[in-house]
């Protein structure tokens, strides 16, 4: 008998699963990046994300406030106003599709930067992920005090990639 609850264990892990950690950076000025991939999901308005049945896999980063933000920023504090893109390529017939990363906030990581997604060929190839972070388009009022440390962003532009990635265990997951 326990054997059998063992088992069945087992088989719910795999169904319902946790993010996919793909790394984590720490850039200037104390902004840190987790970089995942999660199991597909609902996401609200439905009419500007594409639908959990259509979608392999959700692509996520979280940027938050590090320890060594400048003095006044909450550490583990959301950090907005940035563009987030990434590109997906199969690495075996190298086709590609390209994403903006939007804001989005669920009960597990609070606001981050996400995207449902379709991969660019069957979720059992390797996959390389390659996430493009940046200071957002729209205008951001900069005060003198943060030009005059920082500079004329809230980040410098950063590429961060990652390769081969085996996203089927993601793809087949679940979250509820």
């Amino acid at each position: 008998m326990k054997y059998v609850i063992l088992l069945a264990l087992l088989s719910i892990s795999n169904v319902l699963a946790a993010e996919m950690v793909l790394g984590e950076r720490e850039i200037d000025p104390g902004v840190r990046l987790t970089f995942e991939i999660a199991p597909k999901d609902v996401v609200i308005p439905t009419d500007l994300h594409l639908a959990e049945n259509k979608t392999d896999v959700h692509i996520e980063v979280l940027a938050v406030w590090s320890a060594s933000a400048p003095a006044g920023f909450p550490e583990d504090g959301f950090v907005g106003y940035l563009r987030v893109e990434a590109r997906v390529t199969n690495e075996r017939t190298g086709d590609s599709a390209e994403f903006v990363l939007t804001p989005h906030l669920n009960l597990v990581d609070s606001l981050h930067y996400a995207q449902n997604i379709k991969l660019p060929g069957p979720t059992d190839d390797l996959y390389e992920v390659t996430f493009r972070v940046g200071s957002a388009r729209q205008a951001l009022g900069l005060h003198f005090d943060w030009v005059d440390t920082y500079g004329s962003s809230l980040i410098d532009d950063q590429k961060f990639t990652f390769s081969g990635l085996a996203l089927g265990p993601m793809a087949n997951a679940y979250r509820r």
